[in-house]
């Protein structure tokens, strides 16, 4: 009578266990069935003048429909939401957005994809600071040194410039444009890339005169505008 009563005990507290293994395991069974679209890949951002562009890979999953980015700055609490439809020729491949009308100031741009359900991709995030009015009031000073003209050995006039000091790898500088006039007053340039010293100048160009040149630059390799200097003019 006691092994009988022992083993409807242990029947008992069995059984009770397992209605607490239920309660555990209920919200994982609850949701089995809940979609998560795939993931979105390769989030950058690249900073301009006043504006920004967003660069990612679109997952492969075709489920994928909305894009929505959460868009913040470190100037102010406020937050922009943007949500743009992905059309199907664009999963599996990358998708460019541009922010426009930024301020001069750091960005953070949170991405998710949605399905037509509502279902969300995990969030994925970029930062990068936008450039403007600050950063180009300091390349405004930033013109090449003109040297003095010379004759090539063509027997043209020459304009030398003195080297610019550069690393190997990125340099700030992206080159020179050099105006003057030829026979007639046409007027007309020239491009001295960031590496070279000397321009040489077509045959036709006027004997007595004066040359023009501005200079270009931007912040990092991966900055998307070109900021100008001030205009500098040589008489010759």
């Amino acid at each position: 009578m006691k092994r009988k009563i022992i083993y409807i005990c242990a029947l008992i507290v069995g059984l009770m266990a397992c209605k607490k293994e239920d309660r555990y395991y209920k919200a994982y069974l609850d949701n089995a069935e809940r979609y998560y679209p795939g993931a979105l890949d390769s989030l950058a951002l690249y900073p301009g003048n006043g504006r920004a562009q967003v660069h990612m890979r679109l997952s492969t999953d075709p489920k994928i429909k909305k894009l929505r980015l959460v868009v913040t700055n470190d100037l102010n609490a406020l937050r922009d939401t943007l949500f743009y439809t992905i059309a199907a020729s664009e999963i599996g491949h990358d998708k460019n957005v541009m922010l426009d009308k930024l301020k001069e100031t750091r960005y953070t741009v949170s991405a998710r994809g949605f399905s037509a359900e509502g279902d969300s991709s995990k969030a994925i995030t970029a930062t990068t600071s936008v450039e403007g009015q600050r950063y180009g009031t300091t390349v405004l000073s930033l013109n090449r040194v003109f040297s003095n003209f010379t004759t090539s050995p063509a027997g043209r006039k020459q304009a030398i410039f003195f080297v610019e000091t550069v690393g190997s790898g990125f340099t700030p500088l992206q080159g020179t444009r050099i105006y003057f006039n030829r026979s007639g007053n046409a007027r007309d340039s020239v491009f001295l890339g960031p590496l070279d010293f000397a321009v040489e100048f077509p045959a036709d160009i006027l004997p007595k005169g004066s040359i023009s040149f501005v200079s270009y630059y931007k912040k990092t390799m991966f900055s998307l505008d070109n900021f100008q200097t001030n205009e500098k003019i040589v008489n010759y």
